[in-house]
């Protein structure tokens, strides 16, 4: 099972990727004289590609929807790309849980295209879920 998480990280880093694998636990089941079986799942965080204002304007953009730049379309690309030639696929993929701003969810999406490769059949945006609760910090006044 592999998760995918596509926001903001923090400490704020370029466009970064971050396996965990083997750390986390689905299920214990235990039955009389078996030993307690594991499913373990993946976790993949990824931060959204470039934005419009953290490229050159360099601003904060906090909850300010702001798109992607054609830099930041192509390092999601580019992650999609490493997750397949490390054999993470996108079929792979159970849930994609990403914020609802747009820069977050393009990135989420073409990562999961990119990893699906030629099998553009083997991913749904269905299995996107998108939540506000991941929303980047909101800065007030400075966004």
């Amino acid at each position: 099972m592999i998760r995918v998480c596509c926001g903001r990280l923090y400490p704020p880093s370029s466009s970064s990727l971050t396996t965990i694998t083997n750390t986390t636990t689905k299920s214990i089941l235990h039955t009389k004289n078996q030993h307690p079986r594991r499913n373990v799942s993946t976790l993949i965080l990824l931060r959204h590609g470039e934005s419009q204002w953290n490229g050159i304007e360099a601003r904060f953009t906090g909850w300010c929807d702001i798109p992607l730049t054609v830099r930041g379309r192509v390092e999601a690309v580019a992650a999609g790309q490493l997750l397949r030639s490390r054999n993470f696929r996108a079929s792979r993929v159970d849930v994609a849980f990403t914020s609802n701003l747009q820069r977050a969810s393009e990135t989420c999406e073409l990562v999961l295209a990119s990893a699906a490769g030629p099998d553009q059949h083997t991913w749904s945006a269905n299995r996107i879920r998108h939540d506000w609760r991941l929303n980047e910090r909101h800065y007030g006044v400075v966004q």
